[in-house]
């Protein structure tokens, strides 16, 4: 008679084993997944055989709501050019492609505006993006951009103002210089008076009045002024660059 001898710790052992490898295996595939779809990669939104790329800011569904796109409706007769330009009527989207995929399939991709800065007017908010085009207004979604506070008017949701548009252009060709300047500013503010202020926020919070004009004789001595008080650990409240030396307290 033969027996057939079994080692029972042996295959608890290899059965450990098994369990180690797919624990490993799946922690490798969850991790390149992770990671294939990180730096800004966002994941095809589908819905309702609809695809949604390049979208940021905009969720999928309100880009549905925004084409009026019924849940189960076929895609067969709808005019491609009429949906896109319905898309291109959106204040956050700068450009749209529609691509139809099959009869019941459409495929969207679309690049966002994104915003420059915000403008504080008359107790709202506005985004604006570099051509001076209002992209939302008390529907702030970017967070990490300054705020300009002032008496500014809207034409047609576009600042037209020359003297305002130019303004806005001075500060943002500034923080293209002087980027540091950029990520420690919190508020800019234009009284009627003409007087502009800065509210740094970062590392501590310091008001500076810049006088009347803005140029880059101005931002170089805000730039210095801002890194001796961090080099030097000081503690400021309040910084005056209108005259020929920086004046603080």
């Amino acid at each position: 008679m033969r027996h057939n001898i079994i080692d029972i710790s042996q295959l608890f052992l290899n059965k450990r084993i098994r369990i180690y490898v797919f624990a490993i295996s799946l922690a490798v595939f969850v991790f390149l997944f992770s990671l294939f779809f990180s730096e800004g990669q966002k994941i095809p939104t589908l819905a309702n055989k609809l695809i949604v790329m390049g979208h940021n800011k905009l969720s999928s569904q309100e880009i549905i709501n925004f084409l009026g796109i019924q849940p189960g409706v076929s895609f067969k007769n709808y005019d491609i050019n009429n949906l896109e330009k319905i898309l291109k009527g959106h204040p956050r989207i700068k450009s749209v492609s529609i691509t139809r995929k099959s009869k019941d399939q459409l495929l969207i991709s679309i690049v966002e505006r994104r915003a420059k800065f915000i403008i504080r007017t008359k107790d709202h908010l506005h985004e604006i993006d570099d051509e001076f085009n209002v992209m939302s207004t008390n529907d702030i979604r970017e967070f990490s951009i300054p705020v300009i506070s002032g008496d500014i008017s809207f034409q047609d949701d576009k600042i037209k103002n020359s003297v305002i548009s130019e303004f806005i252009t001075t500060i943002s060709d500034s923080f293209e210089a002087y980027p540091s300047i950029h990520d420690r500013t919190s508020e800019i503010l234009k009284n009627k008076d003409g007087e502009i202020f800065f509210y740094i926020h970062y590392p501590k919070p310091i008001k500076v009045q810049i006088g009347t004009t803005l140029d880059r004789k101005q931002i170089r001595k805000l730039y210095a002024s801002l890194a001796y008080f961090e080099n030097q650990n000081k503690e400021v409240n309040f910084l005056d660059l209108r005259g020929e030396d920086a004046v603080y307290h």
